[in-house]
C-alpha cells in the first residue's frame, strides 16, 4: 500500500484510501491488508533508537540496552469475540524468518538489548526460538499459554524470553465459550502451564476478563495459587468493545463514524472499576476531543 502511494502521481486514484474532497471525506475501494510475509528487514536511524530506552512490558531485573519492537507474524488464527483484529489484522501470516533475524541482528548491532514482539499472538515457532538461542537479546511476547508444550516453554526461556503476557480471559468453560476462545485445556491445566512457564521466564502474567460465569471466590483462589507460584494474575478487567472486534459487530453492526464514541460510552456506562492498576475514571472521547480542539484554537 505504501509502495502504491509512493508510485502514484495522484493519491485520489489509489484504491483503499480516504481523503478530503473539499469538506467531504471520500473513501475509495475496500480496506487493504498487506501480505506481510515478504516484508524485508527494517533499519532504524541510530538517533531514533537512542530515544527509545523503554522496555515494553518488562518488570524484572535491571534493564540493559535500548528497547525496540519487532513483528514476526501478523493476524491470528482465532476469532475471540473481544479481539480488535477484523479487517487489517485478521488472517494469520508469518514473516520470512531470514528477514526477522536480519532485523534483530541489526538492532543488536545498534545497542538494542530487548525487543518486544508486537505480533497479535506469538505462536510457538521452534525455528525462530532456536535461532535466538545464543543471540545477545532478551524479549517479551503476548501469547496463549494453552498453545505451548513444556519443552517449548523451556526453549522459549533459553531463547531469551523474559516477559510473557498470556491471555486466559475466563476461568470457566462457559466463560471461555462465550468469548469463543476454542481452548481445549481446563482451568487447572492452564494454571499448570503458567507455573511451568515461570520456571523458565522471569515474568509471567495471566490476563483475565470480567465474566459473569466466573464467581469471585473462584477468581480469588485461582489468582492466589498463581501468585504464590510467582505468576502475576490481574484482577478481571471489563471488556472493551473495540470497533474491529466481533463483540462490537454483534452489538451494533458494522462500524460507522461514531463507532469509537459508541464503544467508549458503552464501556463507561457499563463499568465502575476498570483495573487493579488504574484508579482514575477515563473521560468520554467527546471530552478528550473537545480539549484537543480547544488547545488548537488557543495556539492560533
Amino acid at each position: 500500500m505504501v509502495a502504491a502511494l509512493a508510485d502514484a502521481d495522484d493519491w485520489t486514484k489509489v484504491n483503499s484510501t480516504a481523503f478530503l474532497d473539499g469538506d467531504e471525506v471520500r473513501v475509495l475501494g475496500p480496506v487493504h491488508a498487506s501480505s506481510f510475509v515478504d516484508h524485508p528487514a527494517l533499519r532504524w536511524p541510530a538517533d531514533w533508537l537512542r530515544n527509545h530506552p523503554h522496555h515494553h512490558h518488562r518488570f524484572e531485573e535491571v534493564q540493559r540496552g535500548l528497547g525496540a519492537e519487532v513483528e514476526a507474524s501478523r493476524g491470528c488464527p482465532y476469532n475471540c469475540t473481544f479481539c480488535a483484529k477484523i479487517d487489517f489484522r485478521d488472517k494469520y501470516r508469518r514473516r520470512n524468518l531470514d528477514a526477522v533475524l536480519a532485523e534483530i541482528d541489526g538492532l543488536i548491532a545498534q545497542g538494542v538489548g530487548y525487543i518486544y514482539f508486537i505480533d497479535e499472538i506469538f505462536l510457538p515457532q521452534k525455528a525462530l526460538l532456536e535461532a535466538l538461542v545464543g543471540r545477545d537479546i532478551q524479549f517479551g511476547v503476548q501469547t496463549r499459554i494453552d498453545l505451548w508444550k513444556p519443552d517449548l516453554l523451556e526453549l522459549l526461556g533459553a531463547a531469551g524470553c523474559v516477559s510473557i503476557e498470556a491471555g486466559v480471559e475466563s476461568l470457566t468453560v462457559e466463560g471461555r465459550e462465550a468469548l469463543a476462545k476454542r481452548c481445549r485445556l481446563d482451568t487447572d491445566e492452564l494454571a499448570e502451564l503458567l507455573i511451568k512457564a515461570r520456571r523458565h521466564v522471569p515474568f509471567v502474567q495471566a490476563n483475565l476478563i470480567g465474566m459473569e460465569e466466573d464467581e469471585e471466590e473462584l477468581v480469588a483462589a485461582w489468582r492466589g495459587k498463581l501468585m504464590d507460584a510467582g505468576v502475576w494474575a490481574n484482577e478481571p478487567v471489563p471488556l472493551y468493545p473495540y470497533p474491529s472486534s466481533p463483540d462490537y459487530r454483534a452489538r451494533w453492526g458494522e462500524p460507522d463514524d461514531m463507532a469509537w464514541e459508541r464503544a467508549h460510552d458503552h464501556y463507561l456506562d457499563a463499568f465502575e472499576r476498570f483495573s487493579d492498576i488504574q484508579d482514575q475514571r477515563p473521560l468520554p472521547l467527546t471530552a478528550l476531543e473537545a480539549q484537543c480542539c480547544d488547545r488548537r484554537s488557543a495556539g492560533r
